[in-house]
């Protein structure tokens, strides 16, 4: 009955793994193909989780190798999908580490490593001309075929998209880390067919003191540097995205103070988590995305000085 059940277990981490290295493959899905792995984490312990986050690490390898040019111009781009899926198994590992820390010490510490990964990526990437080339060829080619922009404006949009893409590393692994985090829970809860609580996990989150200087000085470096230009790109680079990681560390502070102001005027819990999470699928939306972000990041970061009001117990 043993080895039945060991066998089970098993096949439910294999169907898991492979359902991530399907998503990992689709266009659309690939921000995606850590919930399974987590999911893996969750059910079974981290010793299956790091076996089976390998695995699907070593066959995407695989996959990139035998789709992969043999050109010269294609190698720095494999480099870098290879480095950013590392990154990202990683991040997951590090987000499993230990299982008693709270969900801000967790995040915290996927933040931190997140940063200095990105760091030695950013330092690949600008030591590495021919990863510019092959993306703006990429881009060239589908902004052309489009026909609606000329060939200078082309070119500044290449720029931008690029700078953006550099600037935003931080931001993509630790969103992906913490959508995974919410998704692979509220999956597990289906599968159970229990409860998950997002206000329950948001309403103990809350960032140190110290970290708001790390705020206000990456952005006050930022905004000087547009108008004294007295760092470099790779710099400007770095700081961009230290300053969009805290923010977005005071983004879900934002959401644990407005879950506390939710509860003050007595509504459920449950009542709570739906409207949290309404208001997390609405910052999705191009169009109400920026200002509900800055609105819950400045509220995440007036937490510091301005008393809100208390949950009523």
């Amino acid at each position: 009955m043993f080895k039945e059940l060991n066998r089970n277990v098993w096949f439910e981490c294999l169907f898991l793994a492979a359902i991530s290295l399907v998503l990992y493959l689709g266009v659309f899905t690939v921000f995606l193909f850590l919930i399974p792995l987590e999911l893996i984490y969750l059910r079974h312990g981290r010793e299956k989780g790091l076996i089976l986050s390998l695995t699907v690490f070593i066959a995407i390898i695989g996959i990139l190798t035998f789709t992969s040019q043999k050109e010269l111009s294609q190698a720095s781009i494999f480099t870098l999908n290879i480095g950013t899926v590392a990154v990202f198994i990683s991040l997951l590992w590090i987000l499993n580490i230990n299982l008693q820390n709270s969900f801000v010490e967790r995040i915290l510490l996927v933040s931190i490593s997140a940063f200095f990964f990105v760091i030695l990526l950013l330092l690949y990437i600008h030591n590495t001309s021919s990863i510019y080339t092959q993306i703006s060829q990429s881009l060239r080619h589908v902004l052309q075929t489009s026909g609606l922009f000329s060939e200078q404006d082309v070119n500044t949009i290449i720029q931008m998209i690029y700078r953006v893409f550099l600037s935003s590393l931080s931001l993509m692994f630790v969103s992906a880390i913490t959508l995974t985090f919410f998704l692979s829970r509220w999956i597990q809860a289906l599968l159970n067919k229990t409860r998950v609580s997002f206000s329950t996990i948001i309403q103990t989150y809350k960032l140190p003191h110290p970290l708001v200087w790390l705020f206000l000085v990456s952005w006050i470096i930022i905004l000087s540097q547009s108008y004294t230009m007295f760092l470099s790109q790779y710099f400007i680079s770095i700081f961009w995205n230290l300053a969009l990681v805290v923010s977005f560390l005071y983004l879900l502070q934002g959401f644990s103070v407005l879950e506390r102001i939710l509860r003050s005027y007595g509504l459920k819990q449950h009542t709570v988590s739906r409207i949290l999470m309404v208001i997390l699928l609405l910052s999705i939306l191009p169009q109400v995305g920026f200002i509900l972000g800055l609105l819950l990041t400045l509220l995440g970061v007036g937490d510091l000085w301005i008393v809100y009001p208390k949950k009523v117990e």
